[in-house]
């Protein structure tokens, strides 16, 4: 029994060598051959970045091996472009690598000190812009820090700007003609509708919530021919009331 299994334990150790050979052997192929060089990086859903550009950042050239590329550090690098939200890469064998792009996408205009700046729905500032048609618009008068591939923070205000971003979110998907905008003043949100009718914010509640409310009491204002021409306040109560802005106590 002893012979047998010493026979056994022989066997493993000699497949064993084998194996380990035969992986030496196809790791110093797959190093050496130019078979797993890189010969194409294929880069898809790419909108506003060229896929020259991408492909130059990864600093991948065809005298790279395809086993050897850090594929975790071209990812980093990557990710650090104010335009990429997210890269996935992936290795194609034998001599490829794909390369899947998740762009950031335009959709507010943070009007600040005679400037427009360019920002996703995740707060992040993608550039300086000149026009924003068919862009959401948020005014500020809160002093704002702008960096360029950094999120949106104010320097003195009690204002989450996630809370900015949720509601003017909700806006963009559901109000086609998007014929309103938030003006950001003091310490306060007001959602301005068409020009005539804020509603101004309770902070602590759900904002889309009072913007849908909002929207109903100016119908029903309009459909019983009374005044658009002031404030939706919610933040006097349970219940919003409605104030002329001739009869407003505080400026706006």
């Amino acid at each position: 029994m002893s012979k047998k299994k010493t026979r056994l334990k022989s066997k493993r150790k000699i497949i064993f060598f084998i194996l380990l050979l035969l992986l030496t052997a196809f790791g110093f192929f797959a190093i050496k051959s130019d078979v797993f060089y890189i010969k194409d990086i294929v880069v898809v859903d790419n909108f506003k970045l060229d896929k020259d550009y991408i492909r130059e950042k990864t600093k991948i050239t065809s005298r790279d091996n395809i086993f050897l590329i850090d594929l975790k550090q071209i990812k980093t690098i990557l990710e650090k472009e104010t335009y990429i939200k997210t890269a996935n890469i992936k290795r194609k064998f034998p001599d490829k690598i794909i390369i899947t792009i998740e762009e950031r996408k335009g959709r507010i205009s943070y009007n600040y000190k005679y400037k427009k700046y360019l920002l996703d729905f995740d707060g992040i500032l993608l550039e300086e812009i000149k026009k924003s048609e068919d862009l959401f618009i948020v005014e500020s008068k809160i002093e704002t820090n702008t960096n360029v591939g950094k999120k949106i923070t104010f320097k003195n205000s009690n204002i989450k700007f996630d809370k900015i971003l949720i509601i003017s979110q909700y806006i963009y998907d559901n109000n086609t003609n998007l014929n309103c905008n938030i003006l950001l003043k003091d310490d306060n949100i007001y959602c301005i509708i068409e020009k005539n009718t804020y509603i101004k914010f309770d902070l602590t509640e759900n904002l889309n919530y009072q913007y849908e409310f909002g929207i109903d009491i100016i119908e029903t204002r309009i459909n019983e021919s009374q005044s658009i021409n002031g404030v939706i306040d919610f933040t006097k109560g349970n219940n919003p009331i409605y104030v002329d802005f001739t009869d407003l106590e505080e400026e706006i």
